[in-house]
C-alpha cells in the first residue's frame, strides 16, 4: 500500500497556523507585543462601536470613514466579541491573519509551480510567508496589508490566466469581483485595478503592452514636466488641482490619438517615416486638446487658480522623445530578425468585443466604487477617507512634525532608491545594494561623518547603481525570449505599472506620513521579479546530471533556513510565562490617563487607538483627524478646531509637548488654552480651556 504525500500546500496552512496559534494563545502580556502600530487599533475600536450600535465613529461623537472598508467589515463581527473579553478579539484576528498569509502563500505556490517549476514555487511562497520583514507588515501589525497582499496576488494569478483562458463574461465578471475585492482591500490599488483591465481588454494584442508602455510614458512625462517647471518656486503643491487634472487629460488624450491616428505599431508595411508622421502628428493634438481643455477650465470656468504654460511643451518635448525612441527601437528590432508585426486592431473589427469587455469588468467596480463613494458623502461629508486628503494637506504646512514633503524631480525619482523598509518601497532590491555601498565606504576609512565619505558613498554609489542598471538590462537582452514569457505569463508588466502609478500618487503630490505597510504592490512586484530570475538560474543547471535533485536541494534548503529565521526567534520572544499584563506599556499608559481623568471625561490625543480600546468610560478624540470626522478636518484646517473641541467638551490633551503647542497645525489651536498637569516619557497631560476666543500664549497654571 502506497503512502500518501501531504502536498506543500497543506504543510504550508500548517506550520502558519501552528505558528501563529502558538502566538494567539500566548499570555497577555505576551500576545500585546503582537500589535505594532496604533493604527490598527483605529480599525479595532470603530469596528467594536459599530458592533455595539453606537454607529460608524471612533470616538463616539463624530462619524468617521478614515479606514480602508472591506477590512473593516472583516473586523466587525471579530470586534462584537470585545464586551466578553478585550483580548479575545486579538487573538481571532491573529489567526484570520494568519489564514490570508498562507492562503497568499499557497496562491504564490500554486502560481508559479504552474508557470515554472515547483521549485521556483517553493521559494517565493516561503520567501513571501517567512521573510521577516514582510511577515511583520503582511502578519503582525493588523492592518488590511495581508488582506491587499492576498487580493493581489489572487487578482494578478487569475488575471495572468487569461492567455490560456476564453474570454467568456463569466470569467471577465469573476475578474471584475476579484479586483473589487482589491479595491476595497486598499483604495489605493484604484491604479492597478484599472490597468488590469486595460491588460485584460486587450488581450492576445500587442496594444495592450503599447498602451501601457504609453500612458507610463505620458504620466512620467507630465508629472517630469510640472516638476522641471516649478520645482524650484514656492508653489509646487498649490498647483496641484492644475496637475492631477492635466496628469489625467495628458495621459488619456495622448494614448487616444495614438490610436486615432495609428501612432501604434501594427502595421509592418508602414515606412519608418510614416510611422514617425503619425506618432508625432497624434502627440502634437494631444498637446494642443490638453492645452485648450485647460485653457477652458482655468479662464472661463476657473476651476484652478493658475497654471504654468511652459509645462505643455516641456511634457511635449519628453513625450516625443521617450515614445519615438521606444517605437525606432521595436521597429529596428523586429526588422532585423525579419518579423512581421502587422496586426488588425481597427476599432471596426475589434470596438465591439472592446467595449463588451470593458463594461463587464469594470460595469461592477463602477457601481460598487460610486455607491461606496456616495454612501461615504452622506454619513461622513466626504466621498474618500478623510485620512488621506489629511495626510495631503499636511504637505502644504509650514512646520509640521509629520515631515517635508519631495519637492524636487531629483528626490522624487531618488526615492526609488531609498534602502530603508520604512521608507523605502523597493527595499528588496535597493538595502543589498546599498549594504554593498555602504561596506565599500565604510572600508575606505573616512570618517562617517565626514565631507569626503559623503562624497565617496555618493560618487560610488552612482557608479555601482549604473553597473546594476547595465547588468538588469544586459539579463533582459540576453534571456529576453524567457524574460519576455515569462513576464507575460505572470502578468508582471501591468503589475509594475500599476506599481509606478501607486508609488507617484504619494512620492509626487506632497502626501505626508506614508507608512511602510503601503509598499505591499511594490513588495510583491520584486517578489515577482525575483522568482524570475531564480527560475532562470535553476533552468539552465537542470539540464546537467542530478540538476533537479541539486536546484531541489538548493532551494529546499534555503526555505528551510528562512522558516527557522522566522520560527525560532517567535518562540522566543513569545514564550508561555505568565507575566502581568498590567505592566504591559500599553495597560501602563492607559492606567495613567485613567487616574488623571474620570468616567465620561474626553481626552484628546494625536493618535490615541490604543488607549481608546483599553480605556475604561472615557472617551479618546482623535487629534489628528485622520479617524475623525469631516467637519473637524474643516475646522482644522482653518485653523477653528477649538471650536468644535469646545462643542463636545473636550476636558483634557494626552500630546507631546513639541507636537501639540509647537508644530503645524497644533499650535494655531492649543497655544494658550493648556495648562500642564503631568507628564509620562515623552507625552504631556494637559487640562484643556474651553471658551477661549483671543488666547493668552503663555498660560500660567
Amino acid at each position: 500500500m502506497k503512502t500518501k504525500k501531504i502536498s506543500f500546500e497543506i504543510l504550508l496552512l500548517i506550520v502558519i497556523l501552528a505558528l501563529h496559534a502558538y502566538v494567539a494563545f500566548s499570555p497577555e502580556a505576551r500576545l500585546l507585543n503582537w500589535f505594532q502600530t496604533d493604527d490598527a487599533f483605529y480599525y479595532f475600536v470603530t469596528a467594536r462601536n459599530i458592533a455595539e450600535g453606537r454607529g460608524i465613529t471612533f470616538d463616539g461623537i463624530s462619524t468617521t470613514n478614515g479606514f480602508h472598508p472591506l477590512w473593516m467589515l472583516i473586523c466587525i463581527p471579530v470586534f462584537s466579541l470585545a464586551k466578553v473579553n478585550v483580548y479575545l478579539p486579538l487573538r481571532i484576528i491573529i489567526m484570520i491573519l494568519a489564514l490570508f498569509n498562507a492562503a497568499t502563500g499557497i496562491l504564490l505556490y500554486r502560481f508559479f509551480a504552474k508557470k515554472f517549476s515547483k521549485e521556483t514555487g517553493w521559494f517565493v511562497a516561503i520567501f513571501w510567508t517567512f521573510m521577516p520583514t514582510i511577515h511583520e507588515l503582511t502578519s503582525k501589525l493588523g492592518l488590511e496589508s495581508g488582506l491587499t497582499a492576498f487580493a493581489l496576488v489572487a487578482a494578478t494569478s487569475y488575471l495572468s490566466s487569461f492567455d490560456e483562458r476564453e474570454l467568456k463574461p463569466k470569467n471577465i465578471f469573476i475578474m471584475s469581483i476579484l479586483s473589487v475585492l482589491l479595491l476595497f482591500s486598499r483604495l489605493d490599488t484604484i491604479f492597478l485595478v484599472v490597468i488590469m483591465g486595460i491588460w485584460l481588454i486587450f488581450r492576445r494584442t500587442t496594444l495592450r503592452w503599447q498602451v501601457l508602455l504609453d500612458g507610463l510614458i505620458g504620466f512620467l512625462s507630465a508629472m517630469s514636466a510640472y516638476y522641471l517647471r516649478v520645482q524650484n518656486t514656492d508653489n509646487i503643491f498649490n498647483f496641484l488641482p492644475f496637475l492631477y487634472i492635466f496628469i489625467a487629460l495628458s495621459l488619456i488624450s495622448k494614448v487616444l490619438f495614438q490610436y486615432i491616428f495609428k501612432g501604434f505599431i501594427c502595421d509592418s508595411s508602414l515606412s519608418i517615416k510614416k510611422q514617425v508622421l503619425h506618432s508625432t502628428f497624434g502627440l502634437g493634438l494631444s498637446t494642443v486638446f490638453t492645452g485648450g481643455i485647460i485653457f477652458l477650465l482655468h479662464d472661463v470656468f476657473h476651476v484652478f487658480l493658475g497654471f504654468p504654460r511652459a509645462v505643455l511643451i516641456i511634457d511635449l518635448v519628453i513625450s516625443v522623445f521617450l515614445m519615438l525612441g521606444w517605437r525606432l527601437a521595436y521597429i529596428f528590432y523586429m526588422r532585423s530578425k525579419q518579423r512581421d508585426y502587422t496586426e488588425d486592431i481597427s476599432w471596426k473589427s475589434n470596438g465591439k468585443k472592446w467595449l463588451a469587455n470593458a463594461a463587464c469588468y469594470f460595469g461592477p467596480i463602477l457601481i460598487l466604487l460610486v455607491a461606496y463613494m456616495l454612501f461615504n458623502k452622506s454619513y461622513a461629508g466626504s466621498y474618500l477617507p478623510i485620512s488621506g486628503t489629511i495626510k495631503r494637506w499636511w504637505g502644504t504646512l509650514p512646520l509640521t512634525v509629520y515631515g517635508q514633503p519631495l519637492k524636487t524631480l531629483g528626490k522624487v525619482l531618488g526615492s526609488w532608491f531609498n534602502p530603508t523598509t520604512k521608507e523605502g518601497p523597493w527595499w528588496l532590491v535597493t538595502a543589498p545594494v546599498n549594504f554593498l555601498i555602504e561596506v565599500v565606504a565604510r572600508a575606505t576609512g573616512f570618517p562617517q561623518e565626514s565631507l569626503a565619505y559623503g562624497n565617496f558613498k555618493r560618487d560610488f554609489g552612482v557608479l555601482i547603481w549604473a553597473l546594476v542598471l547595465a547588468f538588469i538590462a544586459w539579463l533582459v537582452y540576453k534571456k529576453k525570449g524567457f524574460i519576455q514569457k515569462a513576464m507575460r505569463d505572470t502578468a508582471l508588466f501591468p503589475l509594475f505599472v500599476g506599481c509606478v502609478f501607486h508609488l507617484f500618487n504619494y512620492k509626487a503630490t506632497g502626501y505626508l506620513h506614508a507608512k511602510y505597510w503601503y509598499w505591499i504592490p511594490e513588495i510583491l512586484c520584486a517578489v515577482m521579479a525575483l522568482g524570475i530570475l531564480v527560475e532562470s538560474i535553476l533552468k539552465r543547471y537542470r539540464r546537467y546530471l542530478y540538476g533537479t535533485i541539486a536546484s531541489q536541494l538548493l532551494v529546499g534548503t534555503f526555505c528551510l533556513i528562512l522558516i527557522l529565521n522566522l520560527s525560532i526567534p517567535l518562540l522566543k520572544n513569545y514564550s508561555y510565562e505568565n507575566d502581568d499584563p498590567g505592566k504591559h506599556q500599553y495597560i501602563l499608559e492607559t492606567k495613567f490617563v485613567e487616574e488623571r481623568t474620570k468616567p465620561g471625561d474626553i481626552i484628546g490625543m494625536t493618535g490615541g487607538g490604543v488607549i481608546a480600546y483599553f480605556i475604561k468610560d472615557r472617551t479618546i478624540v482623535n487629534l489628528d483627524g485622520l479617524i475623525n470626522g469631516s467637519e473637524y478636518y474643516n475646522q482644522l484646517k482653518n485653523a477653528e478646531a477649538y471650536k468644535y473641541l469646545d462643542a463636545i467638551g473636550m476636558d483634557y490633551v494626552y500630546a507631546a509637548q513639541p507636537m501639540i503647542l509647537e508644530s503645524d497645525p497644533y499650535g494655531w489651536i492649543f497655544k494658550g488654552r493648556l495648562i500642564f498637569l503631568g507628564e509620562r516619557g515623552e507625552f504631556d497631560f494637559y487640562r484643556y480651556i474651553r471658551g477661549v476666543k483671543s488666547p493668552d500664549i503663555n498660560p500660567q497654571p
